[in-house]
């Protein structure tokens, strides 16, 4: 009995550390469809998006709202515990929710406009989603998500 009382912290203690111990994964999720990132000068005048995805002769109008991007700003640290201020990118941001979307090339189809509804930026290009992994690989992989980056000057790209 003695033996196994020092046995099994031994072993609870090498198999924390064990690299074949499969590791445990969330339940976070993948929202599935097509990002867009509008870059500045273009950012700052844009106030909605209209999406058009389409595959296979069938088309998906997703809503899309634009929000304003921001990114890791000022960073501060105190002993063991770090902080970092959002800061505003100029870059506006929002995804088209399309949930059936497959895992081939799609046409995606985006308009910007502005306060007014002016018509800012149109323009149309080919994406391919790729499988989104929110807790890496070895969870396996969630829902599809495909990327288009709209520079400063209204031309269209895919996120890579």
């Amino acid at each position: 009995m003695r033996r196994l009382v020092m046995i099994v912290p031994l072993l609870a203690t090498l198999t924390a550390c064990d690299p074949l111990t499969p590791r445990a994964c969330t339940e976070i999720g993948t929202a599935v469809g097509v990002t867009v990132t509008v870059e500045a000068p273009l950012a700052a005048r844009v106030e909605r998006a209209e999406m058009r995805v389409c595959w296979d002769g069938a088309c998906r109008q997703p809503q899309v709202v634009i929000f304003p991007s921001s990114g890791a700003g000022r960073e501060t640290c105190e002993g063991d515990s770090c902080a970092a201020w959002a800061t505003p990118t100029g870059e506006r941001s929002g995804m088209g929710e399309v949930p059936d979307l497959p895992d081939k090339p799609v046409t995606v189809t985006l308009a910007l406009r502005d306060r007014k509804g002016d018509e800012l930026a149109v323009g149309r290009i080919e994406v391919t989603p790729e499988r989104q992994y929110p807790n890496g690989r070895d969870c396996g992989g969630d829902g599809l998500q495909a990327g288009v980056i709209v520079g400063g000057g209204g031309e269209l790209r895919e996120r890579p």
